[in-house]
């Protein structure tokens, strides 16, 4: 439930305008490269489709402390990959394909975090860096 403040903006201290304002519920985008080393566990996934036609995943994740973040990845070959399969592992009719409105909830851990694999690319005759980020496996 939202409690409705009454008092007009214009006159209210800036201390009882951020005591009062609403706050939007999720968690905050963490760039991957953050997340490099970091152990975390995913706990839910969603996919969506830009409109340039890519799908993303967006994963919310916890670490070891307790602070929950979302990140994403469009990789063909990196996490969304690695999701998608594991996804599949577990139910071969699940639809990875973007916009179903579907969250899976999951408990997957990355024990090492993320790592990344670095290689160069040419893009309308320019070469550049790209990346390519991967969950950590549990070496098991």
């Amino acid at each position: 439930m939202v409690t409705k403040n009454t008092t007009p903006v214009a006159d209210m201290s800036a201390a009882d305008l951020f005591a009062s304002a609403d706050v939007i519920e999720g968690f905050d985008l963490r760039d991957k490269a953050e997340l490099i080393g970091v152990p975390f566990v995913i706990t839910s996934v969603r996919f969506e489709t830009n409109a340039r036609n890519v799908t993303l995943a967006y994963m919310t994740a916890m670490q070891r402390d307790g602070e929950r973040f979302e990140f994403s990845d469009s990789s063909t070959s990196g996490v969304k990959a690695q999701i998608e399969s594991y996804l599949l592992t577990r139910d071969s009719k699940v639809n990875v394909k973007g916009n179903t409105g579907e969250i899976f909830d999951v408990k997957l851990l990355a024990p090492n975090g993320l790592r990344v694999s670095k290689y160069e690319v040419e893009v309308q005759g320019k070469k550049r860096e790209a990346k390519t980020y991967y969950l950590t496996a549990g070496n098991r």
